[in-house]
Protein backbone atom coordinates (compact mmCIF):
# COMPACT_ATOMS: atom_id res chain seq x y z
CA UNK A 1 0.00 0.00 0.00
CA UNK A 2 1.46 3.35 -1.05
CA UNK A 3 0.77 6.54 0.83
CA UNK A 4 0.69 9.72 -1.20
CA UNK A 5 2.23 12.61 0.69
CA UNK A 6 0.62 15.95 0.12
CA UNK A 7 1.15 19.44 1.39
CA UNK A 8 -0.23 19.59 4.91
CA UNK A 9 -2.05 22.72 6.00
CA UNK A 10 -3.35 23.76 9.40
CA UNK A 11 -6.64 25.61 9.87
CA UNK A 12 -7.42 27.38 13.14
CA UNK A 13 -10.92 26.36 14.29
CA UNK A 14 -12.81 29.20 15.93
CA UNK A 15 -16.14 27.44 16.50
CA UNK A 16 -16.35 25.27 19.64
CA UNK A 17 -19.14 23.11 18.17
CA UNK A 18 -16.95 22.23 15.19
CA UNK A 19 -14.06 21.52 17.56
CA UNK A 20 -16.23 19.13 19.60
CA UNK A 21 -17.42 17.34 16.44
CA UNK A 22 -13.83 16.95 15.23
CA UNK A 23 -12.30 15.88 18.54
CA UNK A 24 -15.15 13.59 19.59
CA UNK A 25 -14.53 11.34 22.56
CA UNK A 26 -10.85 12.33 22.82
CA UNK A 27 -11.88 15.46 24.69
CA UNK A 28 -12.50 13.38 27.81
CA UNK A 29 -15.11 13.72 30.50
CA UNK A 30 -17.82 16.35 30.80
CA UNK A 31 -15.65 18.13 33.37
CA UNK A 32 -12.69 18.07 30.95
CA UNK A 33 -14.96 19.47 28.23
CA UNK A 34 -16.08 22.35 30.47
CA UNK A 35 -12.51 23.23 31.45
CA UNK A 36 -11.26 23.10 27.87
CA UNK A 37 -14.26 25.07 26.62
CA UNK A 38 -13.51 27.81 29.14
CA UNK A 39 -9.83 27.84 28.08
CA UNK A 40 -10.90 27.87 24.41
CA UNK A 41 -13.16 30.91 24.98
CA UNK A 42 -10.28 32.73 26.70
CA UNK A 43 -7.84 31.88 23.90
CA UNK A 44 -5.66 29.73 26.17
CA UNK A 45 -6.38 26.59 24.09
CA UNK A 46 -6.44 26.52 20.32
CA UNK A 47 -7.99 23.91 18.05
CA UNK A 48 -6.53 23.12 14.64
CA UNK A 49 -7.66 20.95 11.79
CA UNK A 50 -5.00 19.51 9.52
CA UNK A 51 -5.75 19.02 5.84
CA UNK A 52 -5.82 15.23 6.40
CA UNK A 53 -8.81 15.68 8.76
CA UNK A 54 -6.89 15.40 12.04
CA UNK A 55 -8.12 17.70 14.81
CA UNK A 56 -6.01 18.63 17.80
CA UNK A 57 -6.41 20.94 20.77
CA UNK A 58 -3.27 22.58 22.16
CA UNK A 59 -2.04 25.17 24.59
CA UNK A 60 1.36 26.67 25.16
CA UNK A 61 2.94 26.60 28.60
CA UNK A 62 6.18 28.56 28.33
CA UNK A 63 8.47 26.64 25.99
CA UNK A 64 6.25 23.55 26.06
CA UNK A 65 3.44 22.75 23.66
CA UNK A 66 0.73 20.70 25.34
CA UNK A 67 -1.39 18.48 23.11
CA UNK A 68 -4.57 18.24 25.16
CA UNK A 69 -6.31 15.89 22.73
CA UNK A 70 -5.92 14.72 19.15
CA UNK A 71 -8.08 12.69 16.78
CA UNK A 72 -7.40 11.66 13.23
CA UNK A 73 -5.94 9.13 10.84
CA UNK A 74 -2.29 8.32 10.15
CA UNK A 75 -1.24 9.95 13.42
CA UNK A 76 2.09 8.15 13.37
CA UNK A 77 3.01 9.92 10.13
CA UNK A 78 1.58 13.33 11.06
CA UNK A 79 2.91 13.50 14.62
CA UNK A 80 6.33 14.28 13.17
CA UNK A 81 4.83 17.23 11.28
CA UNK A 82 3.21 18.54 14.47
CA UNK A 83 6.56 18.24 16.27
CA UNK A 84 8.34 20.05 13.43
CA UNK A 85 5.87 22.95 13.46
CA UNK A 86 6.10 23.15 17.27
CA UNK A 87 9.88 23.42 17.03
CA UNK A 88 9.61 26.10 14.32
CA UNK A 89 7.30 28.07 16.64
CA UNK A 90 9.95 28.07 19.37
CA UNK A 91 8.72 25.25 21.58
CA UNK A 92 11.43 23.08 23.16
CA UNK A 93 9.19 20.20 24.26
CA UNK A 94 5.79 18.66 23.55
CA UNK A 95 3.73 17.12 26.36
CA UNK A 96 0.74 14.87 25.99
CA UNK A 97 -1.50 12.78 28.19
CA UNK A 98 -1.96 9.19 27.06
CA UNK A 99 -5.19 7.76 28.39
CA UNK A 100 -6.79 7.66 24.97
CA UNK A 101 -5.73 5.21 22.23
CA UNK A 102 -5.15 7.97 19.66
CA UNK A 103 -2.43 9.52 21.83
CA UNK A 104 -0.60 6.23 22.33
CA UNK A 105 0.55 6.24 18.69
CA UNK A 106 2.72 9.24 19.58
CA UNK A 107 4.87 6.90 21.68
CA UNK A 108 6.87 6.11 18.51
CA UNK A 109 8.71 9.38 19.14
CA UNK A 110 10.35 8.10 22.35
CA UNK A 111 8.63 10.28 24.92
CA UNK A 112 9.70 10.29 28.53
CA UNK A 113 7.17 9.32 31.17
CA UNK A 114 6.94 12.33 33.51
CA UNK A 115 4.23 11.27 35.94
CA UNK A 116 0.47 11.38 36.22
CA UNK A 117 -1.89 14.32 36.15
CA UNK A 118 -4.71 15.14 38.59
CA UNK A 119 -6.94 12.57 36.83
CA UNK A 120 -4.30 9.84 37.26
CA UNK A 121 -3.55 9.86 33.52
CA UNK A 122 0.00 9.18 32.33
CA UNK A 123 1.89 12.21 30.99
CA UNK A 124 4.72 12.05 28.46
CA UNK A 125 7.20 14.60 27.14
CA UNK A 126 9.07 14.68 23.84
CA UNK A 127 12.21 16.83 23.62
CA UNK A 128 12.38 18.62 20.28
CA UNK A 129 15.98 18.44 19.07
Amino acid sequence: MAIKLEKITFKLIRDWKEAIRGLGETIGTEKDREILHDQFKKGVCLVYKMSNGTYFLTRGEGTELVICCIKGRNLKMFANIIYQVAKEQGFKTVRFHASRPTNKILHNFQPQFIGKDANNIAMYRVNLK
